[in-house]
């Protein structure tokens, strides 16, 4: 079998990277696209008061949030890691309002 034979073959049995990471996206986009109409009506004053509005709903999200470690102090350190409890609510309410965001 040729080197491509083989990674046409890989990429049928197990898929493209790409295409499963798009798949994972769309609901996103599909939530996004659902604000169109809404924001197209905003004007430039109240599209810039959305940026408050979503500060405003982190705050809120956080304010009670103690600051409990989940990982020990001397864990390594690796992106996307949830290291404290409010690392973990603010991943929480930035993934609700990333599509209007």
């Amino acid at each position: 079998m040729s080197e491509d034979g083989l990674k046409g073959f890989l990429k049928k049995l197990f898929g493209d990277t790409n295409e499963k990471r798009v798949k994972e996206l769309q609901p996103y986009v599909d939530r996004a696209n659902s604000f169109e109409a809404a924001m197209q009506k905003l004007t430039d004053e109240e599209l810039k008061g959305k940026t408050a509005e979503f500060k405003l709903k982190i705050e809120n999200a956080l304010k009670d949030v103690p600051d409990v470690r989940l990982l020990p102090e001397d864990a390594p350190k690796m992106p996307g890691q949830l290291r404290t409890q409010k690392d973990k609510v603010l991943g929480e309410i930035l993934e609700q309002i990333l599509p209007e965001a």
